[in-house]
């Protein structure tokens, strides 16, 4: 490790001691001092970045972003705003009373942060050597075309009968895109079609990670643009976001990052701000002005608010409520409930079965039991969920143990993954992170049943289309990978 990689930690460290120290002076029972503490504790992510490649989409870096919004950013908001809430506005209650429940829930994200980075740092190595401007060899693919072109076939096909299949449920083109942003009707009992989708998705990683390839032994531009098209076609038929930016767009960069052409740190500022900015836009075009009842006037006028207020439009709205779920489990809605010993965990088991084959299937993991729990008027019949995000979902199984040791299994899982990729940046292992990584992030945000069964299913599929549409090239290929540093060996 280089010798000002423990200063610079020093320094993130104790500009959040800072924080702390100043609330503590000021009013010893703040909760603004937990929240300097909190940012302390994402300062860690300075050591585990520097232990590990000098590259501009580390998990390191990604995850001290979204730590960084959800634990520190969201609480300043909370505080200065009096008003905290996981589900929709009609459900915010004042903190004033509840200011023991913020501190326990900043405390417990405290926690719950450090344990990832240092368990992050326990897994991760630094560097042997620094790869600027040299290259390394190992073996690629190339497509067996015929397999391939019969798989582009099967594929779209899947994701054409699954729009289809929405929009006639519907009744309609119009009348499933006027209902988009509320949609558990359309979806009730056929939510497992959704997977008609990963077969395109995959199909177009295998088509991105043949550039490597020679002509003709790999898919052109202009076919991959169209994979790319409906992909994202049958991501907005879900209504979802996550689909098309967790399930497509992340994915794509990650592969285009690590097997054809390494991002620069401004490239991936600008393509984050690009996917915040599309983030936004489908939660106030497909959500924000359906569950408000608005016209299409207003949701021009809702757009231009929220691009007017970029930070209140993220941190402000019900996007980044990890720290409001975690509250409301420690009581800032006057309610408590026996622990769940792991039970939402093991739900995430029934996710694949469709519920036409298995009708006692659960109706869902932690953010079901969550919200049906502490907001039953917002579930409803048509089961709407909140989300009750990793802390949550830990602590409402295991208490405190449970908020140290699952974010730890996260970090220190995501730094072995990571560092096996960039040892050996094969084929496999690009396709495996580049799935994996953005499922990380929607673990974090949601529950266990909507990302560790999806993050499965998206790798193995990919790993079925690789192994069906390519083939090993047996000479040694050779990969640039900019100013990215590789571990050797293991």
């Amino acid at each position: 490790m280089r010798v000002w990689t423990f200063p610079a930690a020093a320094v993130a460290v104790s500009a959040g001691a800072a924080i702390f120290l100043a609330g503590a002076l000021r009013d010893p029972s703040s909760p603004y001092l937990l929240v300097g503490l909190t940012a302390a504790a994402v300062g860690l992510a300075i050591p585990a970045y520097l232990r590990g490649a000098r590259d501009p989409l580390s998990p390191a870096l990604a995850f001290a972003a979204i730590f960084f919004v959800y634990y520190v950013l969201r609480p300043l908001h909370v505080l200065s705003s009096g008003v905290l809430g996981p589900a929709k506005s009609s459900y915010d209650t004042p903190i004033a009373a509840v200011l023991p429940s913020v501190r326990m829930a900043l405390l417990l994200a405290a926690f719950g942060v450090a344990s990832f980075f240092l368990a992050y740092i326990a897994a991760i190595r630094k560097p042997s050597r620094s790869l600027t401007d040299e290259r390394v060899e190992h073996a690629w693919l190339a497509l067996e075309r015929e397999h391939f072109h019969f798989a582009v076939v099967i594929a779209s096909i899947c994701a054409i009968a699954f729009i289809g299949t929405l929009v006639i449920k519907s009744g309609g083109l119009a009348a499933y895109l006027g209902q988009i942003g509320y949609r558990q009707h359309t979806f009730t009992n056929i939510a497992f079609l959704t997977q008609l989708a990963l077969p395109i998705k995959s199909v177009l990683f295998v088509a991105l990670l043949s550039r490597r390839a020679p002509r003709p032994q790999r898919a052109s531009w202009r076919l991959i643009l169209l994979l790319g098209a409906l992909a994202a076609t049958t991501d907005v038929f879900t209504g979802g976001r996550a689909n098309l930016i967790i399930g497509t767009i992340l994915p794509a960069l990650l592969i285009v990052h690590y097997a054809l052409r390494p991002l620069r740190a401004h490239t991936v500022i600008v393509a984050g701000l690009v996917l915040l900015a599309i983030a936004i836009s489908f939660r106030v075009v497909f959500r924000d002005s359906q569950f408000s009842g608005s016209s299409d006037h207003s949701r021009t006028s809702l757009l231009q608010q929220a691009y007017r207020q970029p930070l209140d439009a993220v941190v402000g709205g019900h996007d980044t409520i990890a720290f409001d779920s975690l509250a409301t489990l420690n009581g800032a809605y006057q309610q408590n409930t026996p622990r769940q010993w792991g039970v939402t965990y093991l739900d995430t088991l029934a996710f694949p079965v469709p519920r036409a084959l298995w009708l006692g299937k659960p109706l869902g993991g932690g953010s079901a039991w969550f919200t049906s729990t502490y907001f039953s008027g917002y579930y409803g019949p048509d089961h709407v969920e909140t989300s009750v995000t990793m802390l949550g979902e830990a602590q409402a199984n295991f208490g405190l143990i449970g908020v140290l040791l699952v974010p730890g299994l996260l970090g220190f899982g995501l730094a072995s993954l990571y560092r096996r990729m960039m040892v050996r940046p094969t084929p496999k292992a690009i396709l495996v992170y580049a799935n994996v990584l953005p499922y990380a992030y929607t673990f974090v945000r949601g529950d266990a049943y909507h990302s560790i069964p999806l993050a499965l299913l998206a790798s193995g599929t990919s790993l079925l289309a690789l192994a069906y549409c390519s083939r090993p090239v047996p000479s040694a290929a050779r990969l640039r990978v900019g100013g990215i540093g590789v571990a050797s060996g293991s």
